[in-house]
């Protein structure tokens, strides 16, 4: 079994039971006697002695993950409806920084105003002892790196439906002038049931607003920049997001990144500089078709790359013809 995560804002467990399970393993269990110390208010939520705590309405469990932007904690809802969640907190040392303070807020906000059955769902924003956090739902499931680190490349079909459902969630986001700029396989849940959830909205943007990066600042991981924002730094529009798509269709075929380097400017050079491969180079059994629509998607230049609604009908006219 997994561990919980490491990295990653993402709210995603595959049961109650499997926490409990990884906390017993890795001695992050509840002690017999919740006894706490003077500065555990102080402190990240992440000792022994702090849980449970109650903030509002709101019991706090343990701890599911940890970001950048925040730490990802399991939650349940105080009264007759017993919600799980995951509850994310901004870290006591980003409280008194404007721009992380901010940050959390457009994030909150964003998923707060997105209504669509493939993103995370927004229950409610707190204030906690000065401390701000905000809830959303826990997802069962797991995440596209762990699928195919755990099962093997996709069919392309399959990789098809899934990022399919993805590029309708980037409309949904893409109608309410966002951008989310952190799309990347640990922030894409595949559900049970084949849904697949979009999350981690830590770094969305709003089309057209003051950026709250300080200048020649960039944001994002490396494997997933479109050139455009590598080279020039300016707030991304959706066709950023559909270049990220394209490097999670190439992963779902391949196991590997498009541009792959041993630091961040490596990456970022080949980004700029070179066509992505063919996944066919890699995984013999990929169609032409799909080569097509991944080096379709990869253009250096947005404009020639489909938007997400284009991505749509490109992912749905494959998934039909090499349907299984």
């Amino acid at each position: 079994m997994e561990t919980a995560p490491s990295s990653g804002s993402h709210a995603v467990l595959d049961s109650e039971t499997e926490f409990r399970a990884w906390s017993e393993s890795s001695g992050e269990s509840e002690p017999a006697e919740r006894t706490r110390s003077p500065k555990w208010a102080e402190d990240d939520l992440t000792r022994d002695e702090c849980f449970p705590i109650q903030m509002g309405t709101w019991d706090v469990t343990g701890v599911l993950g940890r970001g950048g932007y925040g730490v990802v904690y399991l939650a349940r809802e105080i009264g007759p409806r017993g919600r799980q969640a995951a509850l994310k907190i901004l870290p006591t040392d980003a409280q008194g920084r404007a721009e992380a303070v901010a940050r959390f807020f457009r994030e909150s906000a964003a998923i707060a105003r997105l209504d669509h059955p493939g993103i995370v769902k927004f229950f409610d924003f707190g204030k906690w002892r000065r401390r701000y956090f905000f809830t959303m739902e826990l997802i069962a499931g797991r995440d596209l790196h762990r699928v195919i680190r755990e099962d093997g490349v996709m069919h392309e079909a399959q990789a098809a439906r899934v990022l399919y459902q993805v590029a309708d969630a980037l409309t949904a986001i893409a109608s309410l002038g966002f951008v989310h700029r952190d799309l990347k396989p640990e922030n894409v849940v595949l559900q049970p049931d084949g849904r697949a959830k979009l999350i981690d909205f830590g770094l969305v943007k709003v089309a057209d607003t003051a950026s709250i990066t300080a200048p020649g600042d960039i944001l994002g991981t490396p494997f997933f920049m479109a050139p455009e924002y590598i080279q020039t730094g300016a707030a991304p529009d959706i066709r950023a997001d559909t270049y990220a798509l394209g490097i999670v269709f190439h992963f779902l075929l391949t196991g590997r990144y498009p541009f792959e380097g041993n630091s961040p400017a490596e990456i970022f050079d080949k980004h700029l500089a070179r066509a992505a491969p063919a996944p066919s180079l890699l995984n013999r059994r990929v169609s032409i078709e799909a080569d097509l629509l991944c080096r379709k998607l990869l253009e250096k230049k947005p404009r020639r790359r489909p938007d997400p609604a284009g991505a749509m009908r490109a992912f749905d006219a494959l998934a039909r013809a090499y349907g299984k």
